[in-house]
């Protein structure tokens, strides 16, 4: 005696249906490239942004970048922010980032993430704390927080209060 199951495949085989096991044989996987080539943006993706293609012999191995990735790339590339200011803005997010980290603040903490901080006698790297501090001195509190509220923000977002991103990234500069 054969099962239901049996008599399915049976079947199935005699009309020229394939199982959905089959349908994941080796020939129809896609292969992965080689170690010397990069992944390219699809097209749905690459009508997204405005994308820097590499240039020279080892083209293909070097990643295309977005350069409108987030909102300061936007606004850049729309010129609505200078050279100078992009730079600073890359320059406050790159200080927020690592003051964040010499924190030890987790953003984004599951149930199931397991780990348990340690206590780290160190001080950890005073360096960081100096730059950010350094900043937050020269530029002020009210500076900060308009710089803050837009770094982060994603490209199809609107910004804020361009003005006040504008003077708080040429108080970063100057």
């Amino acid at each position: 005696m054969s099962s239901k199951a049996a008599a399915r495949r049976k079947k199935k085989a005699a009309q020229g249906q394939q199982s959905p096991q089959a349908a994941t044989t080796p020939e129809t996987t896609p292969t992965a490239t080689s170690a010397r080539e990069t992944t390219r943006p699809t097209p749905e993706r690459m009508a997204l942004g405005k994308w820097i293609k590499p240039q020279g012999a080892d083209k293909r191995s070097q990643p295309m970048v977005d350069t409108q990735s987030d909102m300061i790339g936007r606004l850049y590339e729309q010129g609505q922010l200078t050279a100078s200011q992009e730079q600073s803005a890359r320059t406050f997010h790159e200080l927020w980032a690592a003051y964040r980290s010499e924190l030890g603040v987790s953003e984004y903490r599951s149930c199931l993430a397991g780990g348990v901080g340690a206590h780290d006698e160190s001080d950890g790297r005073p360096e960081v704390y100096a730059a950010w501090y350094g900043l937050c001195d020269k530029i002020g509190r009210v500076s900060v927080a308009a710089i803050k509220m837009h770094v982060e923000r994603g490209a199809d977002e609107k910004p804020i209060n361009l003005p006040a991103l504008k003077s708080a990234l040429d108080r970063v500069a100057g």
